[in-house]
């Protein structure tokens, strides 16, 4: 029996032996292992979808000295960032030398960076809207990639604040985030403390909700104002 000139290990069977090429445009921005066949992106060429999103060409591959073409048609997907979570909210004190009367709050607002996987993050647009409103109000100030806080401030006291963010990339921007809210801080209405003759309060603060015992072995009790906060 002839011995076949395509079976190299003896095994009995034609040696099956592929290399692999690829032809036209697409050639530009990859480039194909010529034993493995896996194509990648070529060293050096920016993919930009918004510039050019479709890549066309033949693949070429030899089986054994014979010939094969196929048609290969590469698109590029857009890659955006993820959404950024959603923000937190902590409400500011009232120091007695910056708010003597208790009006324009402000609220610290916090987020954390999405994913930016095959992206640049250029910074963050934030906008927020006191709830009832109709509408967003653009955040002014001037946000970096590495800037994720705000502060919203001259707030109207007790309202309640929302806020979404998102990133501004290379790629465009981002998703917005899922809606954060949180309240601006309000005084409460507070008239004196006296402790009576008879062992008894003279008076409450206005709209204060009693948590303790009216009075206990001569000290004052403890009172919510309408944010919940403790009144001592």
């Amino acid at each position: 029996m002839a011995s076949n000139p395509n079976d190299k290990n003896g095994d009995g069977k034609p040696d099956e032996s592929y290399t692999y090429s690829l032809e036209g445009q697409i050639t530009n921005a990859f480039v194909v292992d010529s034993a493995s066949g896996q194509i990648k992106v070529k060293s050096g060429a920016a993919l930009d979808y918004e510039t050019k999103n479709t890549y066309s060409g033949k693949v070429k591959w030899t089986l054994n000295g014979w010939d094969v073409a196929a048609n290969l048609t590469i698109k590029v997907s857009e890659v955006l960032p993820g959404k950024p979570s959603i923000p937190q909210f902590t409400r500011t004190e009232f120091p007695a030398a910056e708010y003597p009367d208790g009006k324009n709050p402000a609220l610290d607002v916090t987020w954390t960076v999405p994913d930016t996987t095959g992206v640049t993050v250029n910074g963050f647009e934030a906008q927020y809207c006191k709830q009832g409103n109709v509408g967003w109000t653009d955040y002014n100030g001037n946000l970096t990639a590495t800037d994720t806080s705000i502060n919203l401030a001259d707030l109207d006291a007790g309202a309640t604040y929302e806020v979404r963010v998102r990133a501004e990339t290379n790629e465009g921007d981002g998703p917005w985030s899922d809606t954060g809210s949180g309240q601006a801080n309000q005084l409460p209405e507070i008239c004196c403390l006296v402790k009576g003759t008879t062992g008894r309060l003279a008076g409450i603060p206005f709209g204060a909700h009693r948590t303790r015992s009216m009075w206990t072995s001569g000290k004052r009790h403890f009172f919510t104002d309408p944010d919940g906060d403790q009144l001592t």
